[in-house]
Protein backbone atom coordinates (compact mmCIF):
# COMPACT_ATOMS: atom_id res chain seq x y z
CA UNK A 1 0.00 0.00 0.00
CA UNK A 2 1.11 3.55 -0.57
CA UNK A 3 0.88 5.99 2.28
CA UNK A 4 -1.62 8.78 1.85
CA UNK A 5 -0.57 12.40 1.99
CA UNK A 6 0.50 13.32 5.52
CA UNK A 7 0.91 9.71 6.53
CA UNK A 8 3.33 8.83 9.29
CA UNK A 9 3.97 5.30 8.04
CA UNK A 10 4.78 3.75 4.70
CA UNK A 11 5.14 0.26 3.30
CA UNK A 12 2.88 -2.63 2.45
CA UNK A 13 0.00 -2.95 4.87
CA UNK A 14 1.14 -0.10 7.12
CA UNK A 15 -0.31 2.99 5.47
CA UNK A 16 -2.05 5.33 7.91
CA UNK A 17 -3.46 8.81 7.56
CA UNK A 18 -3.59 11.70 9.96
CA UNK A 19 -6.66 11.86 12.18
CA UNK A 20 -9.41 14.21 11.05
CA UNK A 21 -8.39 17.73 12.00
CA UNK A 22 -4.66 16.97 12.10
CA UNK A 23 -2.45 15.34 14.72
CA UNK A 24 -3.36 17.63 17.59
CA UNK A 25 -0.28 19.84 17.55
CA UNK A 26 1.63 20.30 20.81
CA UNK A 27 -0.09 17.74 23.01
CA UNK A 28 2.54 16.85 25.62
CA UNK A 29 6.05 17.53 26.87
CA UNK A 30 8.39 17.00 23.92
CA UNK A 31 5.57 16.96 21.38
CA UNK A 32 4.88 19.64 18.77
CA UNK A 33 2.85 19.56 15.60
CA UNK A 34 5.81 18.28 13.62
CA UNK A 35 8.30 16.73 16.11
CA UNK A 36 8.48 14.26 18.98
CA UNK A 37 11.54 14.64 21.20
CA UNK A 38 12.98 11.51 22.80
CA UNK A 39 15.98 11.16 25.09
CA UNK A 40 18.64 8.52 25.63
CA UNK A 41 21.34 8.22 28.28
CA UNK A 42 24.42 6.06 27.92
CA UNK A 43 28.01 5.87 29.12
CA UNK A 44 30.00 7.73 26.46
CA UNK A 45 32.92 9.10 28.50
CA UNK A 46 34.46 8.79 31.96
CA UNK A 47 36.82 6.02 33.15
CA UNK A 48 35.76 3.75 30.27
CA UNK A 49 35.11 6.01 27.25
CA UNK A 50 32.59 4.64 24.79
CA UNK A 51 31.52 1.80 27.10
CA UNK A 52 27.89 1.87 25.94
CA UNK A 53 28.17 4.10 22.89
CA UNK A 54 26.57 1.34 20.84
CA UNK A 55 23.29 1.94 22.67
CA UNK A 56 23.12 5.57 21.57
CA UNK A 57 24.07 4.60 18.02
CA UNK A 58 21.27 2.03 17.98
CA UNK A 59 18.73 4.58 19.22
CA UNK A 60 19.90 7.09 16.60
CA UNK A 61 19.62 4.43 13.90
CA UNK A 62 16.04 3.65 14.88
CA UNK A 63 15.09 7.33 14.85
CA UNK A 64 16.72 7.81 11.44
CA UNK A 65 14.88 4.77 10.07
CA UNK A 66 11.51 5.89 11.46
CA UNK A 67 12.01 9.36 10.03
CA UNK A 68 12.95 7.91 6.65
CA UNK A 69 9.52 6.29 6.68
CA UNK A 70 7.80 9.61 7.33
CA UNK A 71 7.90 9.77 11.11
CA UNK A 72 4.73 9.19 13.13
CA UNK A 73 1.49 10.87 12.07
CA UNK A 74 3.24 13.85 10.53
CA UNK A 75 5.81 14.21 13.29
CA UNK A 76 9.52 13.52 12.88
CA UNK A 77 11.40 12.01 15.82
CA UNK A 78 14.19 13.99 17.45
CA UNK A 79 16.69 12.26 19.75
CA UNK A 80 18.63 14.05 22.50
CA UNK A 81 21.70 11.99 23.51
CA UNK A 82 23.15 12.42 27.00
CA UNK A 83 26.30 11.02 28.65
CA UNK A 84 26.26 9.76 32.24
CA UNK A 85 30.10 9.70 32.36
CA UNK A 86 29.94 6.38 34.26
CA UNK A 87 28.54 8.23 37.27
CA UNK A 88 25.25 7.63 39.06
CA UNK A 89 24.81 11.30 39.96
CA UNK A 90 25.23 12.30 36.34
CA UNK A 91 22.71 9.66 35.24
CA UNK A 92 20.10 11.05 37.62
CA UNK A 93 20.87 14.64 36.63
CA UNK A 94 20.47 13.82 32.95
CA UNK A 95 17.23 11.94 33.68
CA UNK A 96 15.76 14.91 35.52
CA UNK A 97 16.76 17.29 32.72
CA UNK A 98 15.38 15.10 29.94
CA UNK A 99 12.08 14.64 31.80
CA UNK A 100 11.43 18.35 31.21
CA UNK A 101 11.91 18.19 27.43
CA UNK A 102 11.35 14.63 26.17
CA UNK A 103 8.16 12.62 25.78
CA UNK A 104 9.99 9.39 26.59
CA UNK A 105 13.41 7.77 26.93
CA UNK A 106 14.57 5.40 24.21
CA UNK A 107 17.38 2.86 24.40
CA UNK A 108 19.17 4.20 27.48
CA UNK A 109 21.88 1.84 28.71
CA UNK A 110 23.99 2.31 31.83
CA UNK A 111 25.41 0.45 34.79
CA UNK A 112 23.69 3.07 36.94
CA UNK A 113 20.26 2.97 35.31
CA UNK A 114 18.56 2.72 38.71
CA UNK A 115 19.72 6.25 39.64
CA UNK A 116 16.97 8.08 37.78
CA UNK A 117 14.16 5.56 37.79
CA UNK A 118 12.26 7.11 40.68
CA UNK A 119 12.28 10.45 38.85
CA UNK A 120 10.89 8.86 35.68
CA UNK A 121 8.15 7.15 37.66
CA UNK A 122 7.23 10.37 39.44
CA UNK A 123 7.00 12.18 36.12
CA UNK A 124 5.19 9.26 34.46
CA UNK A 125 7.64 9.16 31.55
CA UNK A 126 7.81 5.96 29.45
CA UNK A 127 11.27 4.39 29.47
CA UNK A 128 11.77 2.10 26.47
CA UNK A 129 14.97 0.11 26.95
CA UNK A 130 16.64 -2.87 28.52
CA UNK A 131 17.15 -2.57 32.28
CA UNK A 132 20.34 -3.76 33.95
CA UNK A 133 19.25 -3.09 37.54
CA UNK A 134 16.24 -4.52 39.38
CA UNK A 135 14.89 -1.01 39.98
CA UNK A 136 14.61 -0.37 36.26
CA UNK A 137 13.57 -3.88 35.20
CA UNK A 138 10.71 -3.86 37.72
CA UNK A 139 9.65 -0.26 37.11
CA UNK A 140 6.05 0.32 35.97
CA UNK A 141 7.26 2.84 33.37
CA UNK A 142 9.91 0.58 31.81
CA UNK A 143 9.02 -1.09 28.52
CA UNK A 144 11.80 -3.51 27.71
CA UNK A 145 12.51 -5.20 24.36
CA UNK A 146 13.67 -8.18 26.45
CA UNK A 147 11.44 -8.30 29.55
CA UNK A 148 12.94 -10.25 32.43
CA UNK A 149 11.82 -10.30 36.02
CA UNK A 150 14.43 -10.06 38.73
CA UNK A 151 15.66 -13.46 39.84
CA UNK A 152 15.33 -14.99 36.38
CA UNK A 153 17.77 -15.55 33.53
CA UNK A 154 17.56 -17.37 30.20
CA UNK A 155 18.91 -20.92 30.51
CA UNK A 156 19.14 -21.77 26.79
CA UNK A 157 22.85 -20.92 26.36
CA UNK A 158 23.77 -22.90 29.45
CA UNK A 159 21.87 -25.94 28.20
CA UNK A 160 23.59 -25.63 24.81
CA UNK A 161 27.14 -25.37 26.15
CA UNK A 162 26.46 -27.97 28.79
CA UNK A 163 25.67 -30.47 26.04
CA UNK A 164 28.68 -29.47 23.94
CA UNK A 165 31.18 -29.37 26.82
CA UNK A 166 29.75 -31.58 29.58
CA UNK A 167 33.04 -31.89 31.46
CA UNK A 168 33.98 -28.20 31.27
CA UNK A 169 30.79 -26.99 32.96
CA UNK A 170 31.59 -29.08 36.04
CA UNK A 171 34.23 -26.53 37.10
CA UNK A 172 33.38 -22.93 36.17
CA UNK A 173 34.60 -19.57 37.49
CA UNK A 174 33.05 -16.11 37.16
CA UNK A 175 33.98 -12.49 37.88
CA UNK A 176 31.46 -9.64 37.98
CA UNK A 177 31.37 -5.97 38.90
CA UNK A 178 30.20 -5.29 42.46
CA UNK A 179 27.45 -2.82 41.49
CA UNK A 180 23.71 -3.60 41.36
CA UNK A 181 23.54 -3.80 37.55
CA UNK A 182 26.32 -6.37 37.24
CA UNK A 183 25.85 -8.25 40.49
CA UNK A 184 22.13 -8.87 40.08
CA UNK A 185 22.48 -10.17 36.53
CA UNK A 186 25.50 -12.30 37.45
CA UNK A 187 23.78 -13.99 40.38
CA UNK A 188 20.69 -14.65 38.26
CA UNK A 189 22.88 -16.14 35.52
CA UNK A 190 24.75 -18.32 38.00
CA UNK A 191 21.47 -19.65 39.39
CA UNK A 192 20.19 -20.41 35.89
CA UNK A 193 23.41 -22.21 34.97
CA UNK A 194 23.42 -24.24 38.18
CA UNK A 195 19.81 -25.27 37.54
CA UNK A 196 20.95 -27.13 34.40
CA UNK A 197 24.02 -28.79 35.86
CA UNK A 198 26.81 -26.20 35.84
CA UNK A 199 29.08 -26.08 38.91
CA UNK A 200 30.77 -22.86 39.96
CA UNK A 201 33.94 -23.52 41.93
CA UNK A 202 35.02 -19.87 42.11
CA UNK A 203 33.22 -16.53 41.94
CA UNK A 204 34.29 -13.04 42.89
CA UNK A 205 32.87 -9.52 42.78
CA UNK A 206 35.24 -6.66 42.03
CA UNK A 207 35.00 -2.88 42.17
CA UNK A 208 34.39 -1.12 38.82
Amino acid sequence: ATAATGSGLTGAGTATTLPAGGNGGATDVGVTGDTVTLGTIATLSGPIPGLFQGASIGAQAFVAYRNSQGGIYGRKLKLVVRDDQFDSGQYRSQTQDLSKQALALLGSFSTFDDAGQADLEKAGIPDVGYGLTDARRNSPVNYSPQPAKSGTFRSGPFVHYGKRFPEAVKAVATLYGDVPASKGAALDAIAAAESVGWKFVYQRAYQP
